[in-house]
């Protein structure tokens, strides 16, 4: 995942524009949720914060 992160990242994606892009393949709230999670961690040193 984190080089799907930084793929992202490279590619000036908003975090909007990725739970767009998310739900509209099918992933679920608890993943969308996941994805949240772990993009405050190299930001925070923290899960979730």
């Amino acid at each position: 995942m984190p080089k799907v992160l930084a793929g992202i990242e490279a590619s000036a994606m908003t975090i909007a524009q990725v739970k767009d892009a998310m739900k509209s393949i099918g992933h679920s709230r608890d993943a969308i949720h996941q994805r949240d999670r772990g993009a405050s961690k190299p930001a925070t040193g923290k899960f979730g914060t």
